[in-house]
């Protein structure tokens, strides 16, 4: 039932009332904390004068599958044990392509040491900001790739046994992961930081507009199609910045 302001202040209400249930177990809670450690820590590094700012942050990025796999084992459950080795493998599959879109914004003048370049680098490159977009959806686990939660056979993936301040802390996570990767792909895409608030949109309005991929053709896009696209991209990039 919706309570108090047409129901406006409703999250804020289930969120107290997740609070003031019991756990079930203390490894479930600490592996929430970690996975919400994360992308606080990640929101640290987002520093404009923090010496190898985007090299701290790519090998931080890195870290943040690790508290899930952490949660679904904890849940001695077997659907999350299979959600967590879907989202290994999903891990490694865009981390890869993240990598090869950040090496044409270093050859593009924007230095590993932070993010302040005189002009916006998509215009000169727009292809980068549609892979960013794929590689944010991937990376926080949003439709049309959220198959670490959304499978029906999987239940509910690797939250499928928590709740209480252990699901709550997983849920802000997800979504803080979400903002950090809009302000990152903004200050490294657009140079400021306020174009991340149209980015969260379009990430969000994405759940309403595609549909959920099956999990092999996520394998195929990023592994057959933006892979390739990216290495040519950067061999194109590189003959402009060297030329012969």
């Amino acid at each position: 039932n919706k309570i108090l302001l047409m129901g406006i202040v409703q999250p804020i209400v289930d969120g107290v009332k997740l609070f003031l249930k019991s756990h079930m177990s203390l490894v479930s809670v600490c592996s929430s904390m970690v996975s919400l450690l994360i992308p606080l820590m990640l929101l640290c590094v987002l520093d404009l004068n923090q010496t190898y700012m985007l090299l701290i942050y790519l090998a931080m990025l890195s870290l943040s599958v690790w508290p899930l796999v952490m949660a679904s084992w904890s849940s001695y459950s077997s659907y999350p044990v299979i959600a967590s080795m879907r989202i290994v493998a999903q891990s490694v599959s865009y981390e890869v392509v993240l990598y090869l879109v950040m090496v044409p914004l270093v050859l593009m003048a924007v230095a590993w040491s932070g993010f302040a370049s005189s002009y916006s680098v998509c215009v000169y490159a727009p292809a980068l900001l549609l892979m960013g977009v794929v590689v944010a959806l991937s990376e926080v686990h949003r439709i049309p790739f959220d198959f670490a939660e959304g499978e029906s056979e999987l239940v509910s993936g690797y939250n499928t046994e928590f709740s209480s301040i252990s699901f709550t802390l997983l849920f802000l996570a997800e979504y803080m992961s979400l903002l950090i990767m809009c302000v990152f792909m903004s200050l490294m895409l657009f140079s400021v930081w306020y174009i991340s608030a149209l980015l969260m949109l379009v990430l969000l309005m994405v759940r309403f507009v595609f549909v959920r991929l099956r999990y092999d053709q996520l394998m195929w896009l990023l592994w057959k199609y933006m892979l390739p696209t990216m290495l040519c991209l950067l061999l194109v990039l590189f003959s402009l910045h060297h030329p012969v």
